[in-house]
């Protein structure tokens, strides 16, 4: 009789460590994949700060391309408004010497 637990007790103890081992395999399995999405994670966070930094980069050009093009229109509202003037205008190509002979 007294054999007979022993061994259960033995069986037992056997079914505990190959539990423990295979929980132990899983963990370290995990560890593993936590470490790689860590890794990815910090990747996309670098891509992500990357993109919003052109973002904001395309922002402001746009920005001052829109400036730029609001001025445009203002200066050329005030020169058609502008009672005319003589060949001596700015925006009289005419008025410019012809560019020197190329050699």
């Amino acid at each position: 009789m007294e054999k007979e637990e022993l061994e259960k007790k033995v069986v037992h103890k056997e079914d505990k460590i190959r539990h423990l081992k295979e929980t132990e395999d899983q963990n370290r399995l995990l560890r593993a994949q936590v470490q790689s999405l860590t890794l990815n994670k910090s990747r996309l966070e670098t891509k992500i700060s990357s993109l919003r930094q052109e973002r904001e980069g395309r922002h402001r050009k746009f920005v001052v391309e829109q400036e730029t093009a609001v001025r445009a229109v203002a200066i050329a509202n005030r020169v058609q408004q502008s009672p005319s003037t003589p060949t001596t205008s700015n925006t009289n190509l005419d008025n410019f010497p012809p560019p020197p002979p190329t050699v």
